[in-house]
């Protein structure tokens, strides 16, 4: 027997009569020496090894494993290997294993290693995505959203532009139409020039010593058709139309009352 390194001064050391020691004692005290609980260190690496890297490699370590522990020990049941091998494979491979119900590692071992090339003959057959990057194409979501707008279909006209005042009109049309009744929308009229400080019934400039004026501008009549819904001059079609009709007036115009639902404007030809 030749002892070198450690074992070699252990053994210096130590100045066993080697001549009457008996063999058995003997490696009963190298065991006890050197040992340090590498059983249990080697069991603990077992059942705590995952695959981190390739099939080759996790088969590798694990065998390792495995054939240090039958160094100590052959009563090892067959089963604890395949199922801890199992165990400790990666998910997309370990639910194809298990399907198999594989009885022995090497049965165990052959199905690891075709299911790793399955998936990666499944990976290179997905379609490359493009990846915006400083160098590399941009992305088909960035290019959709800077792309123009499509030509309008031959023989239709392009929308006409909007104006300021079509905006305008069209927002206190959308906003008199929030109200449900004429009350409601002459009650947010008048909150709304109280709000800005004018005068709720002729909508100037509210003080102590104001006082309406006797004529209606033309800006607080059309402000007031908008709020009250009424549209703007009739079109060719609306006047064709009502100059067929027979006009009339109202009896209440006659005889100077209010009926409900109704407004009454006084003005002043000149």
């Amino acid at each position: 027997m030749h002892f070198t390194g450690a074992t070699m001064v252990w053994l210096e050391n130590n100045e066993f009569d080697l001549r009457h020691m008996e063999w058995e004692f003997f490696c009963s005290v190298v065991y006890g020496q050197f040992e340090r609980n590498e059983f249990s260190g080697l069991s603990r690496q077992l059942f705590h090894l995952r695959q981190t890297d390739s099939v080759s490699d996790y088969t590798a370590r694990f065998t390792e494993i495995m054939h240090s522990l039958l160094a100590y020990s052959t009563t090892w049941d067959h089963a604890l290997f395949p199922s801890r091998y199992v165990d400790g494979l990666r998910d997309e491979i370990r639910v194809v294993v298990l399907v198999h119900n594989p009885k022995d590692l090497n049965t165990v071992v052959s199905l690891a290693f075709l299911q790793e090339e399955a998936l990666e003959i499944s990976k290179r057959r997905e379609p490359r995505r493009w990846e915006g990057g400083s160098g590399g194409g941009q992305s088909i979501r960035s290019r959709l959203r800077g792309a123009m707008p499509l030509p309008a279909p031959p023989g239709r006209p392009p929308p006409a532009a909007t104006t300021a005042t079509d905006d305008r009109r069209g927002a206190t049309t959308d906003s008199s139409r929030s109200g449900n009744t004429v009350e409601d929308r002459l009650s947010a009229l008048k909150a709304y020039r109280r709000a800005k400080g004018l005068c709720y019934l002729c909508g100037e400039k509210w003080g102590r010593e104001h006082k309406c004026a006797t004529t209606v501008q033309l800006h607080v009549v059309q402000e007031m058709f908008d709020v009250l819904g009424f549209s703007g001059l009739p079109t060719s079609e609306e006047r064709s139309d009502s100059e067929s009709e027979c006009h009339t007036i109202s009896r209440v115009a006659t005889q100077g009352t209010v009926a409900p639902q109704t407004i009454r404007l006084q003005g002043k030809i000149q």
